[in-house]
């Protein structure tokens, strides 16, 4: 006797691939702006130097 095979409801699917690209892309946009913290950060401390100079 073959085992049929379960398949996944269309909306279900649908659903969870939303939900990882979401996820995907806030996860990218906060590495994103952690790295742009990091170059400000070390342009002000470049700007600061300059200054007391």
């Amino acid at each position: 006797m073959a085992k049929k095979k379960f398949k996944m409801p269309k909306w279900i699917r649908d659903t969870l691939e939303a939900v990882i690209m979401i996820a995907v892309l806030m996860a990218a946009r906060r590495f994103h702006t952690i790295g742009q913290q990091l170059k400000d950060e070390e342009a002000a401390k470049k700007h600061q130097q300059e200054v007391f100079q």
